[in-house]
């Protein structure tokens, strides 16, 4: 078999061989443990829980609240993980975990939250060439509501290098046993507007849940190809362009 038909088939299945035919953003299985901080929190071998311990209707007024900052995370896009949450009614009763390969949302029969995710590389940046690909998909994997009450919101947000943003919302009727949860949901690079798609530096999920919300997600992944691949790929590119030539 000639070179350039070995690098073509060589990235082909490395692509078949990932679930996703990208790169996984976050698949929940990395995490740091024990947490020190903040006060309510809990860490165990499978993962870690963090409450949200007073009301904080303003993420940006009120930073710092309900927060975990995770580093060093191989199979994290960026290595990253700046994980939130916000409590929007009451003093209890809200919280986010990690636990085993799943992120998860809880909140009480009287509360909502906002639970945030941010990817940048520890503000480094993750410099993603979002061109390659057509979208973000958040994978829902159970979503139980067992007082609704409000819509679910659902949103990813993306910054470019110079700080330009964009964010893209889908919202969720609180009705119990919706059938569009819970579900891959989707969110195109093509609705976004006014970013430089080819720098991507920051990538943030924001899940806003209704009254008595439990939601789980499995993974947050894209189909923008791996490095390895698309260097296969560029490769192959170069080899066929250079056997028409000869």
């Amino acid at each position: 078999m000639r070179l350039y038909q070995t690098i073509l088939v060589a990235a082909i299945c490395l692509g078949a061989g990932n679930a996703h035919a990208g790169i996984v953003i976050d698949d929940f299985n990395n995490f740091a443990t024990p947490i020190t901080s903040p006060a309510k929190a809990l860490s165990w071998g499978g993962g870690w829980e963090i409450d949200a311990d007073r009301y904080d209707p303003d993420p940006v007024t009120y930073p710092g609240q309900g927060t975990y900052l995770e580093t060093g995370l191989p199979n994290v896009l960026g290595g990253s993980r700046y994980s939130e949450v916000y409590n929007q009614v009451s003093a209890t009763n809200a919280n986010i975990e990690v636990d085993n390969g799943g992120f998860d949302t809880s909140a009480g029969p009287s509360t909502w939250l906002i639970a945030i995710l941010t990817y940048d590389a520890n503000g480094s940046g993750l410099n993603l060439n979002a061109t390659h690909g057509t979208k973000i998909t958040v994978t829902e994997t159970s979503a139980d509501f067992y007082a609704g009450g409000k819509d679910t919101v659902y949103s990813v947000t993306l910054v470019d290098g110079s700080d330009a943003a964009d964010t893209v919302s889908k919202t969720f009727s609180s009705l119990v046993n919706n059938p569009s949860m819970p579900a891959d949901h989707d969110f195109l690079f093509s609705s976004y507007t006014g970013l430089d798609l080819t720098d991507i530096d920051k990538i943030i999920v924001t899940l806003e849940t209704s009254y008595a919300q439990d939601s789980s997600f499995g993974s947050i992944h894209s189909d923008v190809p791996e490095p390895a691949t698309l260097s296969l790929l560029a490769l192959g590119g170069l080899a066929l362009l250079r056997r028409r030539r000869k």
